[in-house]
């Protein structure tokens, strides 16, 4: 639950239990900032991202029929 609340109000885990640091965590810069610390995305994901956002409509679906090819052989 505690976890919950820092996550919601951005507030730094160590200051709410053990009263250390700052209070609040330092807000993300960008929508994909927010991703990586939601989901726990390592450097990898975060450039597959950034890799696949920057693709064409037609080659991000083309992307995609790839891998429903790849999910749907198994």
């Amino acid at each position: 639950m505690i976890k919950a609340i820092c996550r919601e109000f951005n507030v730094n885990y160590d200051w709410l239990v053990y009263g250390e640091g700052e209070m609040f965590s330092e807000l993300p810069k960008t929508i994909l900032d927010e991703l990586c610390r939601v989901y726990d995305l390592d450097e990898i994901d975060r450039k597959l991202i950034q890799e696949y956002i920057k693709m064409s409509k037609e080659s991000r679906r083309v992307l995609k029929d790839y891998i429903m090819r790849i999910i749907s052989d198994k």
